[in-house]
């Protein structure tokens, strides 16, 4: 047996493994269709090796190129029409209301309460959250009001401090949740869906993870921030454009990929994006700072959760069929 005839054997059990698996994410209908599709062109790759197998090996390969072809289109498009259903669930409203909180903190200083005794001023250390949780929070959604509560007793030497800047925060209320491992908890609950960071819009939230030596070799969760938008460079790259509060000695800013040194771990190529249709969590990024970490998005979608959900599936799975596809055509002799 050739070595030609080895690689169509392997796209042969490929395309049958992937026929068999992907009529079961399919409705009754588009069944029926890629049941038929699949039998046709079993049916025609069998009788074509039977008649004449060493003649018609190349009718067989642009047989399976077609088949391949077909598949792709037939994912892709459905792929198009759930992206669409999921974002028919969006709200436009909270997403506009993000955009106005997030701005109007731009350049703002966050603090907490729990100054060590005897310091006149309040705790600045870095925790992003604390951002996230101030942005949310004024958003007017029911899920996200109570991430705050009483206001923040801001000590006389942060009020002094405050009052020579030009855009001095003087009243803030406390987060209620100073941990990101506690926001990932209650994510649902919030009205938060993980979802594939390419995907995401104004309002999701992204989290970093890290793999250091403090970290024992595992994977945390460390930072947060609130999304702003996606910018799609082509060849599968794009840009990541946030609100971010916890870079040390910086105040609660807006990144784009470039803008900031800490914001050069916003630009992404497919081999470091956690997808949902993979079964680790990644692999750790390689980026121009000292901080290489995986980044996953969390979606808002309020009250449409329960639907959200279903459609994100979906979208993993349809996700995970194109990626088996792409990666079949390598075995394709001349490709």
């Amino acid at each position: 047996m050739t070595q030609k005839t080895i690689y169509f054997l392997i796209i042969l059990v490929g395309i049958h493994l992937f026929g068999s698996l992907s009529s079961e994410a399919q409705t009754s209908s588009s069944k029926k269709g890629s049941t038929y599709l699949q039998q046709l062109n079993a049916e025609e790759i069998i009788r074509i090796l039977q008649v004449s197998p060493q003649q018609d090996l190349n009718n067989l390969h642009t047989l399976i190129i077609n088949y391949k072809n077909k598949l792709t289109q037939t994912y892709e498009d459905k792929l198009r029409q759930v992206l669409h259903e999921l974002n028919v669930l969006r709200n436009p409203s909270y997403q506009y209301r993000v955009w106005q909180v997030a701005k109007q903190m731009e350049g703002l200083n966050l603090y907490h309460d729990y100054a060590v005794s005897g310091s006149k001023e309040n705790d600045d250390v870095n925790t992003c959250v604390n951002g996230w949780c101030q942005v949310m929070a004024q958003t007017g959604q029911y899920q996200l009001k109570d991430l705050v509560g009483a206001n923040i007793k801001l000590m006389e030497g942060t009020i002094a401090k405050e009052q020579q800047k030009a855009k001095p925060n003087l009243r803030q209320a406390k987060p209620k949740y100073i941990h990101v491992q506690e926001v990932i908890r209650s994510s649902e609950k919030l009205g938060f869906l993980p979802l594939d960071l390419d995907l995401a819009q104004r309002g999701d939230f992204c989290v970093q993870y890290y793999r250091k030596t403090r970290l024992q070799d595992q994977f945390s969760a460390q930072h947060i921030s609130v999304i702003d938008m996606v910018v799609p460079w082509g060849n599968d790259m794009f840009e990541l454009r946030d609100w971010h509060e916890g870079v040390e000695g910086e105040p609660f800013i807006y990144r784009t990929g470039t803008n900031k040194e800490s914001s050069h771990n916003n630009i992404f190529v497919e081999q470091n994006v956690y997808y949902g249709y993979q079964d680790n969590q990644g692999y750790e990024r390689q980026i121009f700072t000292k901080n290489p970490n995986i980044c996953q998005a969390y979606g808002y979608f309020g009250e449409n959760v329960a639907q959200a959900k279903v459609l994100i599936h979906q979208i993993n799975y349809l996700r995970g069929q194109l990626y088996m596809l792409k990666n079949l055509g390598h075995y394709l002799p001349g490709r």
